[in-house]
This record gives C-alpha cells, structure tokens and sequence, in this order.
C-alpha cells in the first residue's frame, strides 16, 4: 500500500467580482428629479394655504372654513346645540369621557367636549363659542361633539 501526501487541488469555485461602471448618470435623470421634487414642494404650499375643505361628517361631505377667529363646518344645522364658555383640558378626574371641558361661567353645568372637525387644543383657557351635537354619556352631564368654534372676547 502506497502512501500518497500530495496535496489535492480543489477547483475555484469563487470568481473575482468586476467593477460595476464608474459614469456620471444621465443628465436628464437629474433635472426630472429635481423637478418633480419642486412641483411636489409647490403643489404641497399651496394645498396648506387653502382656507375652505371638505370634511366628513357622518361619511357626509361637508364644507368647512377657517379664518383667524372661527372654524369648523359652515352647515350649522348639522351641529345644532351651541354653548359659551372657557376650554379645558379634561383631567380625567371625573370621567374619561371627552377630551376637553368647557367651563361655563356662571352656571353649574359644564361641557365635556369632543371634536371630529376642530382642533380643541388651539383653545385651551380661550373664551369660545362651540356649535355642537349632545350625546348620551356613562358620568358626564353633559356630552358634546363640537363641529365648530369662535373665539369671544
């Protein structure tokens, strides 16, 4: 028996990659890039600077408005409970229900306020009148998804 320690040669199974191509890409891939990135910058400026839009209410369109001291829906007879008072944030101590309250002045009952249409926290401890719709609630008195607000001076 013949002992044989000669190395045995293996194929190379692994290939050197080739380097990908070094050009410039086309010019006209980067101006229509370009482009597309200022039409979407104009066409989004625009679209924010808009003061009406359709909302839904009950998957209803409805027009809204927005000017310095009033927004929400402009169909008030959607929204036909109204109220005067100052926001607040609900704490949470008496019910979880709504996001904000609307302390009245003078009267004893307050609002627990919600709102599909209006941002309520541009006005927190504003004096504001809300146009609304009541719901039944588990604890609080009284209920009110707000589809419109105007500040009171």
């Amino acid at each position: 028996m013949e002992n044989n320690n000669s190395p045995v040669e293996t194929p190379v199974i692994v290939k050197p990659l080739e380097a990908a191509p070094t050009g410039k890409p086309p010019v006209f891939f980067i101006i229509a890039g370009l482009v597309i990135i200022l039409l979407g910058i104009i066409s989004g400026f625009f679209l924010s600077k808009s003061t009406g839009k359709v909302t839904t209410v009950g998957g209803k369109p409805v027009e809204t408005i927005k000017t310095t001291t009033e927004e929400g829906v402009t169909n008030l007879a959607l929204f036909p409970d109204e109220a005067v008072g100052t926001i607040k944030v609900n704490d949470k101590k008496i019910t979880d229900e709504g996001s904000h309250i609307l302390v009245r002045d003078g009267i004893g009952q307050n609002a627990y306020l919600t709102s599909s249409v209006v941002d309520l926290d541009k006005y927190i401890d504003k004096k504001v009148q809300v146009w609304g719709k009541t719901y039944s609630a588990q604890k609080a008195g009284w209920l009110m998804d707000i589809g419109r607000i105007k500040l009171v001076q």
